[in-house]
């Protein structure tokens, strides 16, 4: 009971991780500045898998550009707080970058005004995306307080 109860609580801290990292990013980003930033690479990676009967296909917009900031010029590769993506909304975006690095064109990024290295192209929640790992987070923290409540409930744990 105990071993399964320690992977429980890792699961809980990894999933609670991802949909906090999700959600405070937004948050946090909120007040940022807008700022106009050059793209110097833009690709979308694709990755296969395949579960038994499952097939999945996600993609991953993997950029790189360049923005300045009061004659200091700053890199950075961050997309959006979700690193992985598996919805045709994101498929867009990331086709949407791929284009616009293929014309030449600058894109509209958010900047942390408290730290220019801080930025995001995309600085919303994409509830489609971390679905999966929110429902995964509800389903663990569950299975976590019920193990909890029977040990110290049932087994008459001190």
């Amino acid at each position: 009971m105990y071993l399964f109860m320690f992977f429980i609580f890792l699961f809980v801290l990894v999933t609670t991780n991802l949909v906090f990292k999700s959600l405070y990013g937004a948050y946090k980003s909120s007040d940022w500045v807008i700022v106009d930033a050059t793209l110097l690479h833009a690709t979308i990676d694709q990755h296969y898998s395949k579960d038994g009967n499952t097939h999945s296909l996600t993609y991953t917009p993997k950029v790189f550009y360049q923005y300045e900031i009061n004659d200091t010029y700053y890199n950075s590769r961050k997309v959006s707080w979700v690193e992985e993506y598996n919805d045709s909304d994101m498929l867009s975006k990331a086709q949407y970058l791929v284009s616009q690095f293929n014309a030449g064109n600058s894109i509209h990024i958010y900047v942390n005004p408290d730290n220019h290295a801080d930025a995001v192209i995309d600085r919303k929640i994409n509830w489609y995306s971390i679905k999966g790992v929110l429902i995964a987070c509800l389903i663990f923290w569950s299975m976590f307080i019920g193990c909890t409540y029977v040990l110290f409930t049932k087994l008459k744990l001190p």
